[in-house]
């Protein structure tokens, strides 16, 4: 009996599940224009686009045009004013970003001139789609420029009625921004604790400037070097050059792993051991390296 009521109600929330994104398009064909080292190549390709994938290593610019037709109920309503208002949503855009619907401007965020600037691609984005702007037949005309390595590109479009789209936004919001942001805070807050605390905790026995357990020194360097890898998706302008943050990124990940690593051995009061020594200065050596 509990089985069969636990069936009837995953298949009650598939059907309510299907019923609200009944009305959600998603678009993926797009006629894309690329322009890299100064060769432009025209093609039809499916989203998502990944720039990184099949620009390996270089840097550039994009057009993709996108075209969707209203069904005819849809579009009636939305002619005489009686639909819901509609929307469309970006799981990532860009490096930067020009979205047009119809020949009009919907959003633009960055210089598309400007390589190796700020970032508006680590975010989703939703954008209302004006009825005095459809038609029966539409086309989005989307401008990117991609820089190299930034997991740049234009993913499939979803297109519905604003209050769907909005629940999928939120949703994608939450677990990539505000996750991200809940994570950066508990770990700045747990490596400023560790940090004070080794800065405080001394052993009277040794009353020697560098007498202080490491345990909490590499708990809370990992945790700011964890930190400042989540926080990176936060930061769409960089504060440094992108020669200079990207690398960066990179080695904080790099340093985290190399502190956790330190840390467990600590726990484990593996550090006096010859073998375990030797391994904890290699992979100093390895990071100082990278």
């Amino acid at each position: 009996m509990m089985i069969r009521s636990f069936v009837a109600l995953i298949l009650l929330c598939l059907g309510w599940a299907t019923n609200v994104c009944a009305a959600t398009m998603e678009l993926r064909e797009a006629n894309i224009t690329t322009f890299v080292s100064g060769v432009v190549t025209q093609t039809t390709s499916s989203l998502p686009y990944s720039w990184d994938h099949v620009h390996r290593g270089k840097s550039g610019t994009a057009t993709f045009d996108i075209f969707f037709s209203l069904p005819n109920a849809e579009a009636d309503q939305a002619f005489d004013g009686s639909a819901e208002r509609y929307a469309v949503y970006f799981r990532r855009l860009g490096t930067a970003y020009e979205v047009f619907l119809n020949g009009n401007l919907l959003e633009r965020n960055g210089d598309l001139n400007v390589f190796n600037g700020a970032d508006f691609g680590m975010v989703p984005r939703v954008m209302t789609l004006p009825f005095k702007l459809l038609k029966k037949d539409n086309q989005f005309h989307i401008r990117i420029r991609a820089d190299a390595g930034r997991r740049a590109g234009v993913p499939s479009l979803l297109i519905g009625p604003d209050r769907e789209i909005q629940a999928i936004y939120k949703s994608e919001y939450w677990s990539r921004v505000t996750g991200s942001e809940v994570v950066m805070i508990l770990s700045l807050l747990v490596g400023t604790v560790a940090l004070a605390l080794w800065f405080t905790q001394t052993d009277p026995a040794q009353p020697r400037l560098l007498s202080r357990d490491d345990l909490y020194l590499f708990a809370g360097l990992a945790e700011l070097c964890w930190s400042l890898r989540v926080g990176a998706v936060l930061i769409e302008q960089p504060p440094l050059p992108w020669f200079i943050w990207g690398p960066l990124n990179v080695v904080a990940l790099g340093g985290w792993v190399c502190f956790m690593v330190a840390f467990c051995c600590a726990t484990a009061g593996w550090m006096q051991h010859r073998l375990v020594a030797g391994f904890i200065r290699g992979i100093w050596v390895i990071l100082g390296m990278g």
